[in-house]
C-alpha cells in the first residue's frame, strides 16, 4: 500500500492484478484508450478537441458499458458524439487532466507518463482514482455549480468504508460525509443538492471505479433512491491511517 495523493490517512494499492480489477470500468476503458493510441499512434480530434466520432464508435463497441450500449444511445442520438456517451467524455478529460495522454494539434497522443502504464492496471486504477478525486474538473460535467468548498474525501471514504458493508442509501450516506444544514442551496432544496454533490462527486466515481455497487437498475434513477454497498474490491484497494482509530468510526 502507499499514501494516496487525495490525503495521507487514504492508502491504495497499486499492486492489483487486471484480473483483481475486473470490476472497475474506468480502469479497463482507459487501458484501452492508452492501448489503442499505442497501437493507432494518435486519436483524431474534432475542431472543438473531442474524440472524433470514428474513436466514439469504436469506444461504445469496445467498452461496452451498462447503459451505454450502441443499440440504447441511439434511441436518444442519430450519431454518436463524445458528450453523448458519459463515460467517454469524462474518461477523456480524466485522462488528460492525469497526463496520460496530450493534445497535440488535432490530435490525442500518449504521454510518457501513458506509456509507462500500459500493462499495469494496478498503476492505473491509483492514478485515475487519484486524479479523480483530487484534479479532476467536475463542473465542466454538472448541470449546475456546486459551491461547497473542498470536499474532505478521506472522511468521506471512511464513512463508506465503515457503513457501506451493506447498502446504504445515497440520503444517509450524504448526512453522514457534508454539514447538509449548512449548505447555501442553488435552485435546489439543500438535500437535494447535498445528495446530487455526494452522488456526482464520489459515488459515481466509486462506481466507476469498481469500487462500489448500486441497486438501481434505471440508466438515471432518482438519486434519493439509490442504494450503495462496498465491492470486494473496496478493501482490497483501500485502507485507512487515522491517527485517532475513532476518526473514522465516529459514524
Amino acid at each position: 500500500m502507499r499514501v494516496s495523493k487525495i490525503d495521507p490517512r487514504v492508502l491504495v494499492n497499486p499492486g492489483l492484478s487486471t484480473s483483481d480489477l475486473g470490476r472497475s470500468l474506468l480502469c479497463f476503458s482507459a487501458m484501452a484508450v492508452l492501448t489503442y493510441i499505442r497501437e493507432n499512434d494518435y486519436i483524431e480530434l474534432t475542431k472543438i478537441g473531442a474524440f472524433n466520432r470514428r474513436f466514439v464508435n469504436w469506444a461504445v463497441d469496445t467498452f461496452l458499458w451498462p447503459g451505454c450500449t450502441r443499440d440504447e444511445l441511439l434511441k436518444y442520438n442519430k450519431v454518436l458524439n463524445e458528450k453523448d456517451v458519459q463515460p467517454v467524455h469524462f474518461l477523456h478529460d480524466l485522462l488528460v487532466d492525469a497526463r496520460l495522454i496530450r493534445h497535440a494539434g488535432s490530435r490525442a497522443v500518449l504521454t510518457k507518463k501513458g506509456a509507462q502504464h500500459l500493462q499495469n492496471s494496478g498503476r492505473l486504477q491509483v492514478t485515475l482514482f487519484d486524479a479523480f478525486l483530487t484534479i479532476f474538473d467536475f463542473s465542466a460535467h454538472e448541470g449546475f455549480e456546486f459551491n461547497i468548498g473542498d470536499i474532505d474525501y478521506a472522511h468521506c471514504l471512511g464513512v463508506a468504508s465503515n457503513r457501506a458493508d451493506d447498502w446504504i442509501g445515497v440520503p444517509e450516506l450524504t448526512n453522514l460525509c457534508l454539514p447538509v444544514p449548512y449548505l447555501v442551496s442553488q435552485g435546489l432544496t439543500t438535500e437535494e443538492f447535498a445528495m446530487f454533490c455526494i452522488y456526482s462527486r464520489m459515488v459515481r466515481p466509486l462506481l466507476w471505479l469498481g469500487l462500489v455497487e448500486t441497486d438501481e437498475p434505471m440508466r438515471y434513477p432518482p438519486v434519493s433512491t439509490i442504494k450503495l454497498r462496498k465491492t470486494k474490491l473496496f478493501d482490497r484497494f483501500l485502507a485507512f491511517d487515522f491517527p485517532d482509530p475513532r476518526s473514522k468510526t465516529r459514524h
